[in-house]
């Protein structure tokens, strides 16, 4: 070989070292990003799992509290009559009047729905 080819050579095998080099760094680092990926998608489907199940909370509780709601607003309807008595049929001026047993069975039933709705709310 010439002087100049033997410098080519040393030239290209110079050059043939530096590329195995960064390619063992770059594949280290590449080793590294995947580690790190693989981290951040199993954080990432934990979060959605919480995610999921908080929105099913809180669709299940927006369903007790609308249920709650309806109850109540019929226990109230049911009250109207209730606190009215029965009704005097023999005297129409007179109005109705009120019976006490159904009156204070009546704001049992409505201290615990409103309290069931506080702790709906609550959660």
């Amino acid at each position: 070989y010439s002087e100049t080819d033997v410098a080519h050579i040393r030239t290209l095998e110079e050059e043939l070292r530096v590329a195995k080099e960064v390619t063992s760094r770059l594949n280290n680092e590449l080793d590294i990003l995947e580690e790190k990926r693989h981290y951040f998608e199993g954080a990432n489907n934990q979060l959605k799992d919480e995610l999921q199940l908080c929105q099913n909370r809180r669709i299940t509780s927006e369903n007790e509290v609308d249920r709650l709601r309806l109850e109540l607003d019929k226990l109230k309807y049911e009250s109207r009559f209730a606190e009215r008595g029965p009704l005097q049929v023999t005297d129409k001026k007179a109005g109705r009047t009120p019976t006490t047993g159904a009156t204070s069975t009546f704001a049992t039933e409505q201290n615990e729905v409103i309290r069931a709705l506080q702790t709906a709310r609550e959660r």
